[in-house]
């Protein structure tokens, strides 16, 4: 009986941890994608688009969290056990390497967070690690599109619309890490880019090659969307 008490304990402890790891992680990434909204962006934007490096800030908050937990976690178990034992003073190389390791950490938070485009009705906002407040290019500074499918890290496909600047600065609109449209969803407002693009005369490099793969089991409404795109 006591077995399948602690079992039954085992289960559900498990599966609060997972709840509270995915209400973190979701809370965190609402949260962050807010504040770069509120820092970066005009009210008036139509899409916001961020890159892969984005990620970074929330995997090392996360990884911040389950390290200083399971600290604690030991901690409160040795002193239960009464086997605490007073931690020696750091040596001037841990301190140094502690520093080194906050300074990698607030690098990795700072490229993250600023690493974004921001599509306006009629600019678009470019930002980098080494241009953090973005610079602004009005749709007449594009000199082409390239549109395609690339294959990504997990084996599956995703579908990439570049726009290329004359100044060779370009910026990603399609494929993100995180993502937020304003009047409209994110393939219709970019539809409507493309056409004013196309209207514009601004040359476009399209490949089609392994859209059936990215587009298979998705919904044929989106699908049929984004293909435009290629046109």
């Amino acid at each position: 009986m006591d077995l399948m008490k602690k079992g039954v304990s085992g289960i559900l402890k498990l599966i609060a941890t997972i709840i509270v790891v995915v209400a973190v992680a979701l809370a965190l990434i609402f949260g962050y994608n807010m504040l770069q909204l509120f820092i970066f962006a005009r009210g008036d934007y139509l899409l916001f688009v961020a890159n892969g490096l984005s990620f970074l800030p929330i995997m090392i908050i996360l990884f911040l969290i389950e390290y200083n937990y399971y600290n604690i976690k030991e901690k409160n178990t040795n002193k239960k056990k009464n086997k605490e034992v007073q931690a020696p003073k750091p040596s001037k190389a841990r301190r140094i390497v502690k520093l080194i390791y906050a300074t990698v950490i607030i690098g990795f938070i700072y490229i993250g967070i600023t690493s974004y485009s921001i599509l306006y009705k009629d600019s678009i906002k470019v930002a980098s690690a080494t241009k953090p407040a973005g610079i602004i290019y009005k749709y007449n500074d594009i000199n082409k599109v390239k549109v395609g499918v690339k294959r990504i890290f997990d084996g599956s496909y995703s579908v990439y619309y570049k726009v290329i600047f004359n100044n060779g600065d370009k910026a990603e609109l399609f494929h993100g890490s995180m993502f937020e449209e304003k009047g409209g969803r994110h393939e219709e407002i970019l539809e409507k880019l493309d056409e004013q693009l196309k209207e514009q005369g601004v040359e476009k490099e399209a490949n089609k090659k392994n859209f059936d793969k990215y587009a298979s089991g998705l919904d044929k409404d989106f699908v049929s969307k984004v293909e435009k795109l290629f046109d």
